[in-house]
């Protein structure tokens, strides 16, 4: 009989109770105390988030992994299936003496109900805002990881970086060991050493969408968690600018994706929604609908868009158009080889201007705000143009 059998044996399927709809709740799951080979025990809470007496949790940053290798573990009275990676994350993350309250997306909120959906990622920026600490967990120990954590724990505590503008000077514990902080002097490690530093940056955290989010809006306090090692996400996202600045030892793959985390992961970066989907367009989710929501808690959301997956693809991007539209008056230009890419949407091939993360379908084009209001005004395969039109066009320009 396999492990997940043996689970589901153990109670029903477990069924969420509906969130009240009139108030701000959220559930935190208490995850219970035990060793390796015990099994993993959760009790799941409903909870007011705008109580008098803050909530007391840890947020829970992963990557989901495959929905095909799934595990079951005991929640309240049934039992609930999770993917491989949670699980793991769960029996290594679990205490031995006291039991952990921690928000997790899988398990906090119904995936089920497309309505709790839309309504618990519309406070995903909250609940990881007021976390009293963000755990990121990157994975089990593997791939030497355990040492690129502490060359990074090494390298951030011996050199100063300054995210604004870029540079970087020795700590008083580096003082000594000043070539650390010049960018045209490569670091004294050995090929073992470099090689895990780029298996580390290569881990699937570093490439979810969401997870820009989860460690933007964090506290100081967020720690990253790979097997037993552990450090500091402040120390971690130091260190890897440190690295990407000194260019001069980088290999082009491991520059590239340096790039990526320091675009990404910028505590300094201060843009609108769309400037930051183009930030973050390398960064992957598997609804493309959240290629818009899980921004929304990054930035001022000017444009009213609120999380609901009862929307479809096309809906969201031109929801996102519209709202630019109405917003801005300055032109935005995209463009780029795909502007004239074709995408499977809906059950039906359309052409599509590429807006970053997102695609507005041309053939819609005239359905935007008519004369007189902020508009597309030109728009062919190589690039699309919008603003608000300095004069009036007889007819658009397709």
């Amino acid at each position: 009989m396999s492990e997940l059998d043996s689970a589901a044996e153990r109670g029903p399927e477990y069924s969420y109770l509906p969130l009240p709809t009139d108030s701000h709740h959220i559930r935190l799951a208490t995850l219970h105390l035990g060793s390796s080979a015990d099994e993993i025990r959760v009790t799941l809470e409903e909870r007011p988030f705008d109580e008098p007496d803050p909530l007391v949790y840890e947020a829970l940053s992963y990557v989901w992994g495959s929905e095909a290798d799934k595990k079951r573990i005991t929640i309240n009275n049934g039992s609930l299936s999770i993917t491989r990676n949670l699980y793991e994350a769960l029996g290594c993350l679990r205490h031995r003496t006291n039991p952990r309250v921690m928000w997790i997306d899988a398990i906090c909120i119904d995936q089920n109900s497309l309505e709790e959906r839309g309504q618990q990622v519309g406070r995903m920026g909250d609940v990881y805002r007021r976390a009293k600490r963000v755990v990121v967990w990157l994975g089990p120990e593997a791939d030497d990881s355990s040492l690129a954590i502490d060359l990074l724990a090494d390298l951030a505590s011996k050199v100063h970086v300054d995210w604004v503008t870029q540079s970087m000077v020795p700590t008083p514990l580096g003082e000594h060991e000043s070539h650390l902080a010049d960018r045209y002097e490569p670091l004294p490690y050995r090929q073992r050493e470099l090689d895990a530093l780029s298996h580390l940056v290569f881990r699937d955290w570093f490439e979810r969408l969401w997870v820009v989010q989860e460690v933007l809006l964090a506290n100081i306090d967020t720690v990253i968690a790979c097997g037993e090692k552990t450090i500091l996400w402040t120390s971690m996202r130091d260190a890897l600018l440190c690295i990407f600045l000194k260019f001069v030892q980088s290999s082009p793959k491991m520059f590239d994706r340096l790039e990526v985390v320091r675009r990404s992961f910028d505590p300094a970066v201060t843009c609108g929604l769309v400037d930051l989907i183009n930030y973050t367009k390398t960064q992957h989710c598997s609804d493309p609908r959240d290629k818009i929501y899980t921004l929304l808690g990054i930035v001022e959301n000017s444009l009213g868009i609120t999380p609901d997956y009862t929307l479809t693809i096309n809906q969201v991007y031109e929801d996102v158009v519209r709202g630019s539209l109405a917003t801005d008056g300055n032109g935005h230009q995209i463009r780029g080889p795909q502007a004239n890419a074709a995408r499977f949407i809906d059950g039906q091939v359309h052409k599509w201007v590429q807006l970053a993360g997102g695609f507005l379908r041309r053939d819609r084009l005239h359905d935007l705000p008519a004369s007189g209001s902020p508009k597309i005004w030109c728009a062919n395969d190589e690039e699309a143009v919008y603003g608000r039109c300095p004069f009036d066009f007889p007819s658009r320009r397709r």
